[in-house]
């Protein structure tokens, strides 16, 4: 029995990590979302663009070095990556920008109530 509830764990988690990833990945972006804009390359501005974004009210994201902000609302965390890279070198500021866009796993903040004594 051990080894059945064993074999049946391991089958679902083979298939529930790529399909959460997917679900991630297409998820559609909107207003007061948290994105992490990560940028691979160059890797000498990465710095720049470490953290988390908030999507504006209006759908909008402010990335590093543009001048503008880009349309996020609406699509997903590839599709906004594209959006972006093909800002930078619309603006000449990146030959061959690699961006990576995530939806950071929301993490834990609740207020946790510990008693002491006796």
């Amino acid at each position: 029995m051990k080894t059945i509830i064993q074999s049946l764990i391991a089958f679902v988690s083979m298939f529930a990590m790529p399909m959460a990833m997917a679900m991630a990945e297409s998820a559609t972006l909107k207003a007061g979302d948290c994105v992490q804009i990560e940028l691979k390359a160059p890797a000498e501005d990465a710095a720049l663009f470490e953290g988390n974004y908030t999507i504006s009210e209006s759908g909008m994201v402010k990335v590093a070095k543009l001048n503008h902000a880009i349309s996020a609302a609406g699509l997903s965390t590839s599709e906004l990556s594209r959006k972006i890279e093909s800002a930078y070198r619309a603006a000449n500021i990146y030959k061959d920008p690699k961006i990576i866009v995530s939806v950071p796993e929301p993490t834990d903040i609740a207020a946790r109530v510990v008693n002491v004594g006796a």
